[in-house]
């Protein structure tokens, strides 16, 4: 017997934000391991920093990971 699948549903705005949260907390949950793995002997505090570091400095951080070209803010000068 065959069945016939039917295409998913597009996503709501806010499952798609929802979707964002999570990969980006399973980003950080795998840095965290990858952190762990790489230096077994530094503290837990030395590995919150590596993380830190990692967070701020990650492709895209740079410009808060913002589509498109850096703009000033209004009023920043």
């Amino acid at each position: 017997m065959r069945t016939t699948r039917r295409p998913p549903r597009p996503l709501s705005p806010a499952q798609k934000l929802r979707v964002a949260f999570e990969l980006a907390d399973a980003a950080v949950e795998m840095m965290k391991a990858r952190i762990r793995r790489e230096h077994p002997v530094l503290s837990s505090w030395e590995r919150a920093a590596l993380l830190v570091r990692w967070v701020q400095t990650r492709p895209g951080a740079e410009w808060g990971d913002g589509e498109g070209r850096p703009v000033p803010w209004h009023g920043a000068r």
